[in-house]
């Protein structure tokens, strides 16, 4: 998806990482020089972790690609009742975007809205994007990949759902002649 230009972002749980994937990890690095492609940390946590433990996952993801990431977004936050503001304030002290959770209290750079698409049907993700407003910038969220069938994850069916859907999506986009930009075209705006 990333080598097609279909997909501008993706987010890398640092402590899951394993050491089969240095392949994958070595093909992200060369796709982030290549291309407009962003790179997130996909916190994870509890409404009990702190400064510590988002510290701990920022540094095993630079020490996993060399890089810095250019934006955080939560695993499951709203399944663990984070306080998202506490990420906020450490976004902000790495000067990166935070992706859009409405249960944001702080001010810190971030798309001025995030819609998750898995699960969604393609009229109601139009009609989404249909309420844009041409000077702001959305995120659209997506788990794509192949179906799995040792993968208990509970987004596992609808991973190649959302491949086609995210695919859709870029047509409707092509149609209304909107941009697709990454959070790292976005980093020199940073506030």
């Amino acid at each position: 998806m990333i080598q097609s230009g279909l997909l501008s972002s993706i987010s890398v749980m640092s402590e899951r990482v394993t050491s089969e994937q240095s392949s994958q990890l070595e093909k992200i690095r060369e796709l982030y020089q290549e291309k407009d492609l962003s790179l997130g940390l996909h916190l994870e946590i509890t409404n009990t972790d702190g400064d510590a433990v988002f510290e701990r996952q920022w540094d095993q993801f630079e020490n996993l690609l060399g890089l810095t990431p250019n934006y955080v977004d939560v695993h499951k936050g709203h399944f663990n009742n984070i306080t998202f503001d506490t990420v906020a304030k450490f976004c902000l002290s790495r000067s990166v975007y935070f992706r859009k959770y409405n249960e944001t209290t702080i001010f810190v750079s971030s798309p001025a809205q995030s819609f998750t698409a898995t699960y969604q049907d393609l009229d109601i993700i139009n009609k989404w994007i249909g309420n844009f407003d041409r000077d702001l910038t959305y995120e659209l969220i997506f788990h794509i990949g192949k179906f799995d069938p040792d993968c208990k994850s509970s987004l596992n069916q609808e991973r190649e759902i959302d491949v086609e859907k995210l695919r859709r999506v870029h047509q409707l986009l092509a149609e209304k002649r909107i941009s697709v930009v990454s959070y790292k075209s976005l980093t020199a705006r940073v506030i």
